[in-house]
């Protein structure tokens, strides 16, 4: 009986000799990112003008034949003009009518207006990730450990176990 008491003894104290560490590892990592967008946007007028084809008549007839006559006689030939790409002029004289006549020519024209808008968007995140493991270690004392110091301490704890069950044999022990 005494021997089966000091088994389970020593089971309950090697048993209850256990550590238990934690351990916490914690990684962390950040991302930054900025995204800019550009847009860009072009509006164009064109604005076309039409031809202008002007036909003047300057008259050169005077009350006096005579007078009339001359200029018939001074203009008769007379023609003049100017031609640039699509604009021209002319000047002629005409006897008949007694009259310069001035023909112009304006060319149609074009003119264009571009407009360009750029609009700018930035945008900007910011990314964040944490880990966290947890980490639980338990140590025990080995066994063989236990073992030693049972033996070791062997004869103190029969002793003193024998006190505890039988008080009346450790005072006869004493006397004698």
């Amino acid at each position: 009986m005494n021997f089966k008491i000091y088994i389970l003894f020593i089971i309950i104290l090697a048993s209850s000799c256990t550590t238990t560490k934690k351990t916490t590892e914690t990684s962390s990592k950040t991302k930054k990112s900025v995204l800019t967008e550009t847009k860009t946007d072009s509006t164009n007028v064109i604005k076309k003008n039409q031809k202008i084809d002007n036909e003047y008549t300057i008259p050169l007839r005077t009350a006096d034949s005579l007078t009339n006559a001359r200029i018939r006689e001074a203009l008769r030939n007379f023609q003049a003009g100017a031609r640039s790409g699509n604009n021209s002029t002319n000047v002629v004289f005409d006897e008949d009518a007694l009259a310069f006549k001035i023909a112009s020519i304006v060319g149609e024209t074009t003119s264009e207006k571009t407009t360009t808008n750029t609009d700018t968007n930035t945008e900007k995140s910011f990314e964040q990730k944490t880990d966290e493991y947890i980490e639980k270690k338990i140590k025990r004392i080995p066994w063989w450990f236990y073992a030693l110091i049972g033996f070791w301490f062997l004869p103190q704890i029969i002793e003193r176990l024998q006190f505890i069950i039988n008080p009346l044999s450790a005072i006869i022990k004493k006397k004698s």
